[in-house]
Formats: structure tokens, sequence, C-alpha cells
């Protein structure tokens, strides 16, 4: 069963639910989370994208991310 998130405009007032892989590729505007870890000399922990990522494989991204699901 595709899992929805609410898709917003550039105020982020929901218009709409879509998939994943729907906001994508149509390069709709979605919900997220990022949260940026550093540790106590002040350097910031980034993780390494998969390679099987359709968005931006094998580069370097936040410490931690993840999708709103709608709601």
């Amino acid at each position: 069963m595709p899992v929805y998130f609410d898709v917003v405009d550039d105020y982020d007032l929901v218009v709409g639910k879509e998939t994943r892989e729907k906001i994508h590729s149509s390069g709709l505007w979605y919900r997220g989370v990022h949260i940026l870890v550093f540790n106590s000399k002040g350097k910031l922990l980034l993780q390494m994208r998969s390679a099987a990522k359709d968005k931006f494989p094998n580069h370097y991204d936040c410490s931690v991310s993840e999708h709103l699901e709608k709601g």
C-alpha cells in the first residue's frame, strides 16, 4: 500500500496529497525533517546516500532526514 505525503504550497499550506514517487518525479513541495548532529568539537556528522537512491545517489546528506506522512 503506498504511503502518501501532504503536498504544500509556497506558504506551507496543504494543497493535496501524493505518493513519494509522484512528488519526487513531479518536483512537488512536501514536508520533511532534517537533523544536524554535531560532536563536542563542532564537527558535523554527514551520511553518504545510497547508490540505489532515486535522488542524489552517492551524495553527502544531513545527519538524519525523513519525509512527514500526511496529516
